[in-house]
Parts: structure tokens; C-alpha cells; sequence
């Protein structure tokens, strides 16, 4: 087999794991997506959208209820949006709208909130938590617009704790911030859609990738190894034995020397303890920003 014929194999080989990543990102999307029917009997409301501050239209509203119960039902979890102001009443929360810390209070706003409703889709399991429960799986997006400033916050619990990372969950409102202002529905919506791809992934810390880029990725990198290698082929070798030696050299001596021992010993430190990120359970996660 030529050299050519090396490389296609090669780039053909290459192109087979483009069309496998491309298969697998489905069948495992398919796969994170699969949840039971919801069994909640605990939560206190079927509201989903909560606009406190009057920036949504009515119409708006109910577009976003639609399209939030389309989303619950693809992924298994409850989905919650919050606005709020300076003058939102919040006492029914045991929480106050106004603080000089937007963003703590923003997140502690949509922790209550989460947890006076009981919000989630399975029953909030046993744990230690909130009256020894833990949470269950939701998400809760509270908007702050306070006189001078913005924040927005993504609340995580259950599973979507788990695969939306707190630095995910901030992307994500960074994402949807960016158009708060100018159109809150769909700003909203861009955190729903960026909150369903995070959802079809196993863990938060990455990205997952779409088919296209992997499929990009890999004829990417056959058409390198091509250009590489050949390029390598198309030089020929100019040395010989006989460019560096006349042929009549000897080897006068044979011999090991061992010069000196070097013991280095390392202790490892070991724990029974998980350090990992965010996990399922327990209370919440998430992330915010600035609008």
C-alpha cells in the first residue's frame, strides 16, 4: 500500500469518529433526557411565570407559560421565572427587595422562592436541607431590576444542580442578560434554550458540543494529518552511513559507568472525602450576572 493510499486511510479513519461523535451526542442527549412522570404532590402553585415588575405583556405571558410547560415536559423539571424591583413585595418569602447587595439577595430571593413553593419535579426526597428534605429538580430565574443596577440569577436544584454548573448557570443569564432590557421574552427564552442544552449533558463543566462542530472537528483534523504527512513524504532522506563516517571507525571500549543513587520518596495525602462540583441533592446551585 503507497503512501497515498496510507492517508486516505488514515483521514477515513478519522472522518468514522466525526460520524460516531455525531451519533453519540444524540443517543446520549436521548438518554439524559429521559425522565419519569412528574410526582410532585408538594408543591403549592402551577404558576411558572411570576412578573412582579410588569415587563411582560400580557400576551407575553402566556407565550412564555406555553413555552415553559413544552420545556418541563422535555426535560423533567420545573421551570420558574421571577421579575422583580425595589418595590416588589416579598414578605410572603420572608424576603426584602431591596438590599445594597443585588446579588446575594437576588440569589436568596430565588432560593426561597424555590423552596416556599416546594418547587421540582419529583418529590423532594429525604436529606438535610429544608426540614430534612432536599430539594428537587428545578430551576428558578429570578430578574432584579433595582433603581441603578441589574442581576440576574439562576437558581439550580436536583439533577439540574447537577448538570448545570454554577459557571454554566451564569453564562447562561449573561447570555439572556444581554438582551433583559430591550426584549425580556426573549431574553428569557435564550436562558430556556441554553438551560435545555445543559440539561441533555451528563456534568456542568462543559459545554456539549453540537454534531456539526464535532463533524467539523474531525474532518478538520484529517485534512492536517493529511497536509502534514505528505508534506514529510515529499522530502527524501540525504544522509547515509557514510556522510558522517569513512566506514572505518572501531569501538575501542565497552563499558556501564553507574555514577551515583538518587532516592527521591513523595507522600501522598489521601482522603475518604468527594471534592467534586455541583451534585444532585442537598440545597442549590447556580449562577448570575449583571444586566
Amino acid at each position: 500500500m503507497n503512501a497515498v493510499r496510507k492517508f486516505i486511510v488514515a483521514m477515513l479513519v478519522v472522518l468514522g469518529l466525526g460520524i460516531v461523535f455525531f451519533i453519540g451526542y444524540f443517543v446520549k442527549s436521548n438518554a439524559n433526557l429521559k425522565h419519569d412522570a412528574r410526582n410532585n404532590t408538594e408543591c403549592k402553585t402551577n404558576e411558572r411565570v411570576f412578573d412582579y415588575a410588569d415587563k411582560l405583556s400580557d400576551s407575553e405571558e402566556e407565550t412564555l407559560r406555553g413555552e415553559i410547560a413544552e420545556l418541563e415536559d422535555k426535560v423533567g423539571m420545573d421551570f420558574v421565572v421571577v421579575t422583580m424591583d425595589q418595590y416588589t413585595d416579598l414578605s410572603e418569602y420572608d424576603a426584602d427587595a431591596v438590599s445594597y447587595d443585588i446579588e446575594s439577595n437576588t440569589k436568596d430571593i430565588a432560593e426561597k422562592i424555590c423552596d416556599y413553593y416546594r418547587f421540582g419535579w419529583e418529590e423532594w426526597p429525604a436529606g438535610t436541607y429544608l426540614d430534612g428534605r432536599d430539594a428537587s429538580t428545578s430551576v428558578v430565574i429570578v430578574a432584579n431590576w433595582q433603581e441603578n443596577d441589574g442581576y440576574v440569577y439562576l437558581c439550580t436544584a436536583g439533577k439540574a444542580k447537577k448538570r448545570i454548573s454554577d459557571s454554566k448557570a451564569t453564562s447562561i443569564t449573561e447570555y439572556g442578560g444581554k438582551i433583559l432590557r430591550s426584549d425580556t421574552l426573549g431574553a428569557f427564552e435564550r436562558m430556556m434554550s441554553r438551560t435545555e442544552t445543559a440539561m441533555k449533558s451528563s456534568t456542568g463543566g462543559l459545554k456539549f458540543l453540537s454534531p456539526f462542530i464535532c463533524f467539523l472537528v474531525s474532518l478538520g483534523a484529517a485534512i492536517a494529518f493529511c497536509i502534514v504527512n505528505l508534506s514529510k513524504k515529499a522530502g527524501k532522506d540525504t544522509t547515509t552511513a557514510s556522510t558522517y563516517s569513512d566506514g572505518n571507525a572501531k569501538e575501542l571500549d565497552r563499558r556501564d559507568i553507574f555514577i551515583r543513587k538518587e532516592v527521591t520518596s513523595v507522600t501522598i495525602q489521601s482522603s475518604s472525602g468527594d471534592s467534586g462540583g455541583s451534585g444532585g441533592g442537598g440545597g442549590h446551585g447556580g449562577g448570575g450576572s449583571h444586566f
